[in-house]
């Protein structure tokens, strides 16, 4: 029998049927979705053909009638034979129908074209800008067109995520356009001080890639007018490592352990996102234990996250001493985590099918215990930064993203929740256990860094409620089962709640043991479209806390561009082409 969001997602592929009319072009379904317990509390899914004219009027039509407005992201594919582009919409606020919807345009590779939904979702930018560099599909109307992530001397017509290309080719196009044409290095930013537009008294201020306040690369550009930011804009990619190419190069064993590498904070988010989306393809059944087990490390692994983050909110506004007290008391989550995976940070602690390792008593009774003491040294937080004047001065009433600015952006994570949406996919779109718990989700409504702090704050005493409830409730059983060795062919969408954000994976089998497509996004990728609504407005000496409330993370280091002091001629030095140059000094 179909659970009631199933059912929910039928009357939507339904209703669209009707209003699109010879724009709708077909609809299925996902059935059974073993993702969470109960079973039928898992999210509903529906995948509906449509042209582009169907395209729009369905956006419209969800928007209009159901409020739902919400982007997760867009999914290119290439299918061998034409491009696919998918729009995952669903509810961001206060959600009723507990589904997902997944419009489908085919277009071929001679005609690849699709319009904007900008107008519609402004928060597809980004999405549709990624569509246009890796796919090649032209995205009429997009109010932004330029590349993004690629190096600025990528060759024109390459695009990565094409079959045609396999890492190899990209490699060697790219190794060929830079030796037929001397590559300097463009400027990608103004110099300092520069006039604005020639208007007097507006200044271009740089700041990065490489900067004190900056804990991985990205560069702004700050036009500032006194000391009041005006317009901002930024540049992402300095550390850009494909990993949805390599994915496809790898059995999904393997693509496992990469996945785990995008955030060395987050890797379990990213990692139970992934194996969740792949045992739905798989059609697997992983005992409750694992489901339990997974919950468990997802909530130390936001308290670990949110205690690092206080730590460095503290510090760069000089309260050093609480920068030393909340690492200090971070410790005591990471000895935690080693207990439980043997690992601080790289934590390994999912596979496909369940998890690693089992806990025993010891190790329960050791979480307990430092639940009690976190829940009172969260207080003592909670009592620094919403009393002492300097902190409330840095973080009330700046770096405001109002909630209809969060809605149309779709923001995710302590973003959307801090300018009052209550948008968590622990909740409107569940894994694992959470639909069994006793939560409260933290939302604050005065949209400000004060808010996503507190946002923060009271996550954690919802974190350490929820891990005794886990605990308390652990089943008996086996803690994994053995999954089969290729992934049967079609596709599936999952989501999933991480310490900053919902994480979500696209992903596609073919039948083989190595994906046909893996699409990923973190929750920097929803996030980043708020920068300049929270950043223009407010003064100079505010950007650090604001840019810090936003706890981005750019992405680590693969492959690293060495520029020479006597040329400034670049190369980017792949991790062997690294290794050996190191080697030869």
């Amino acid at each position: 029998m179909a659970s009631p969001n199933e059912k929910n997602a039928e009357m939507l592929a339904l209703e669209l049927k009707n209003v699109l009319g010879p724009h709708f072009l077909g609809y299925r379904l996902d059935h059974d979705r073993k993702v969470c317990l109960p079973y039928e509390a898992a999210a509903g899914r529906a995948w509906i053909d449509v042209d582009q004219t169907g395209l729009l009027e369905g956006i419209k039509y969800l928007m209009t009638k159901y409020d739902m407005g919400f982007l997760t992201f867009i999914t290119g594919v290439d299918n061998h034979k034409e491009l696919e582009v998918l729009y995952h919409i669903s509810e961001g606020d206060f959600p009723k129908l507990y589904c997902t919807v997944n419009f489908r345009l085919r277009v071929p590779y001679s005609e690849a074209r699709v319009p904007t939904i900008t107008h519609l979702i402004p928060g597809a930018l980004w999405y549709e800008r990624e569509l246009q560099s890796f796919f090649g599909v032209k995205v009429e109307g997009i109010p932004d067109d330029r590349p993004i992530y690629l190096p600025e001397d990528w060759p024109g017509e390459v695009y990565p995520l094409r079959k045609e290309y396999t890492n190899e080719d990209l490699t060697r196009l790219y190794q060929e356009k830079r030796s037929s044409e001397e590559v300097i290095g463009k400027k990608v930013y103004n110099p300092p001080g520069r006039q604005e537009g020639g208007q007097k008294g507006r200044f271009i201020l740089p700041l990065g890639p490489q900067h004190i306040i900056l804990k991985e690369p990205v560069h702004f550009q700050f036009v500032i007018d006194g000391e009041e930011v005006v317009d901002v804009d930024f540049i992402l990619g300095y550390n850009f490592r494909g990993m949805e190419k390599a994915i496809e190069s790898r059995p999904y064993p393997k693509a496992h352990y990469l996945i785990e590498r995008i955030c060395a904070i987050c890797d379990h988010s990213e990692a139970s996102t992934f194996a969740y989306c792949l045992e739905e393809r798989m059609g697997l059944e992983i005992p409750p234990r694992a489901h339990y087990l997974r919950a468990l490390m997802m909530e130390l692994e936001r308290l670990q996250s949110h205690y690092l983050w206080f730590g460095i909110i503290a510090q760069d506004m000089g309260f050093d001493t609480v920068f030393h007290y909340t690492w200090r008391d971070r410790e005591r989550i990471n000895d935690i985590i080693e207990a439980m995976c043997g690992n601080r940070m790289r934590k390994d602690y999912n596979t496909e099918g369940g998890v690693r390792r089992d806990i025993n008593t010891d190790i329960a009774h050791k979480i307990l215990e430092a639940m009690d003491y976190l829940d009172e040294q969260t207080k003592y937080y909670e009592s620094i930064f919403t009393r002492e004047p300097t902190a409330i001065a840095r973080l009330k009433g700046v770096g405001i993203i109002p909630k209809e600015d969060a809605r149309k952006l779709c923001i995710v994570g302590m973003m959307a929740r801090g300018s009052g949406i209550r948008f968590d996919t622990r909740k409107s779109d569940p894994a694992s256990v959470y639909p069994l718990l006793d939560w409260d989700m933290a939302v604050f409504d005065t949209c400000d860094n004060l808010a996503r702090t507190l946002v923060r704050i009271y996550e954690c005493y919802e974190s350490t409620k929820i891990i005794r409830q886990i605990l308390a409730n652990l089943p008996a059983g086996p803690v994994r089962v053995l999954p089969p060795d290729t992934i049967p062919e079609g596709e599936s969408l999952m989501r999933w709640e991480a310490p900053r954000g919902e994480c979500c994976h696209y992903m596609r089998g073919n039948g083989t043991e190595v994906l046909e497509r893996n699409r990923l996004r973190g929750p920097t990728g929803a996030n980043i479209n708020a920068f300049k609504t929270a950043l223009v407005g407010d003064s100079v000496a505010d950007i650090p806390i604001t840019i810090r409330t936003f706890d981005h993370c750019y992405g680590c280091v693969e492959r690293v561009t060495l520029v020479s002091a006597k040329t400034g001629r670049r190369h980017i030095y792949t991790l062997d082409e690294l290794y050996q140059e190191r080697v030869r000094l």
